[in-house]
């Protein structure tokens, strides 16, 4: 496993790379996928490539995140896209990073800083879970247990595809770009339908055995919903996080956050 890019308005990361507002409707972790992968069957395993290096995860809650919405699950908080007009809900331990922020991860084969995976309006559990100094700069950097969002699917044929391919690339982009072909493998896409009625396409996907070269790196797992807006367009929630070790999101818990994926005027909003 590695740290991700720093969670950071969406404009700019400084000194990693430039995040445009939009960068988050497509990835080049497909790329390394031969030109896009199809809902195939199950436990179909992908290439791999290198992992990326790790700069700092801002752990600053934004204040006004969720606060005026109403979460579908009592006590739990309420992450809002307004770029995608989505919504969903995290247990209260979350911290919320805000609509305006984006994460995700470097390719590092590139080596230029250009990300292989964005998400938008992140929540991370437990952010700085594990320090370590990646590069020998004096600084630790941070590694979360989980995190979630929500990004575009620029170019997906359909749902089950766009769930497909980016189980696969967040399992592949957070923990095994060091690791060899077949180390990631993803599971066939299926229906399903939130509680809100929101239905799509969702898959999963594992990375076992991964290459570990301190402490905070871990074996990972991604879970991905793709689903059309009201406007036809598809979109997609992530939720990927640690595996194998004290810590890990519980299955249960990633199902029931799952659940609560819907549209904003489906909330009220």
């Amino acid at each position: 496993m590695v740290a991700a890019l720093a969670v950071v308005a969406a404009a700019v990361v400084t000194g990693v790379v430039v995040l445009g507002g939009d960068r988050d409707t497509g990835d080049r972790a497909a790329d390394r996928q031969g030109g896009g992968a199809s809902a195939g069957p199950a436990d179909t395993a992908q290439t791999a490539g290198t992992q990326p290096p790790p700069p700092v995860t801002s752990t600053e809650e934004n204040p006004r995140a969720g606060k005026d919405a109403e979460p579908a699950v009592p006590g739990w908080k309420v992450v809002i896209n307004p770029q995608h007009g989505t919504m969903f809900d995290v247990p209260p331990e979350w911290t919320l990073m805000g609509a305006g922020m984006q994460t995700g991860y470097e390719d590092e084969k590139l080596g230029n800083g250009t990300p292989a995976v964005v998400m938008s309006a992140p929540a991370q559990l437990r952010p700085a879970w594990c320090l370590y100094d990646y590069d020998k700069d004096g600084t630790k950097e941070d590694w979360g247990l989980a995190t979630a969002g929500t990004k575009g699917a620029r170019g997906a044929r359909n749902t089950a595809d766009a769930a497909y391919n980016e189980a696969w690339n967040w399992a592949w982009a957070a923990y095994a770009q060091r690791d060899p072909a077949g180390t990631v493998k993803v599971a066939r896409a299926r229906p399903f339908t939130t509680a809100s009625g929101l239905a799509g396409s969702v898959a999963t996907a594992t990375a076992n055995g991964t290459t570990k070269r301190h402490a905070c790196e871990t074996d990972g797992k991604s879970t991905a919903f793709s689903f059309k807006d009201s406007t036809g367009e598809i979109k997609t929630f992530v939720l990927h996080g640690v595996k194998g070790v004290k810590g890990e999101l519980p299955e249960a818990t990633v199902q029931k956050i799952l659940g609560t994926v819907r549209q904003v005027n489906a909330a009220g909003g």
